[in-house]
């Protein structure tokens, strides 16, 4: 009984711990980060979404993967799909540098 009590905490706080895709918001959509995510569409779009996609932006790649685990669902149904298939967001973190970006609007 102990170690299923055991078992099931580390769980939980292992979920707990997971990454995930943030909402939308205005200010989410003014960083940095969802600014760099944001500007290369016609380079997702000419890569369709493949283990290419990851060169559109700069940074190593678990940066990559945080920006695009974070910025997702402003960009949009695509991206969204192709950041849960390839699991970004299943572990680590995905906090960037949330520096503001004033001149950049996007609509999805």
């Amino acid at each position: 009984m102990k170690l299923s009590i055991r078992f099931m905490a580390i769980w939980v706080v292992a979920a707990l711990g997971q990454a995930q895709m943030l909402e939308c918001t205005e200010e989410l959509l003014q960083t940095e980060d969802c600014y760099e995510v944001a500007q290369p569409i016609a380079c997702y779009n000419q890569f369709r979404w493949n283990t290419q996609t990851l060169t559109c932006i700069n940074g190593s790649d678990a940066e990559k993967k945080a920006k695009f685990c974070k910025c997702a669902k402003c960009i949009g149904t695509p991206m969204v799909n192709w950041v849960t298939q390839n699991n970004y967001c299943g572990g680590g973190t995905a906090k960037g540098k949330g520096g503001k970006r004033r001149s950049a609007k996007f609509v999805n």
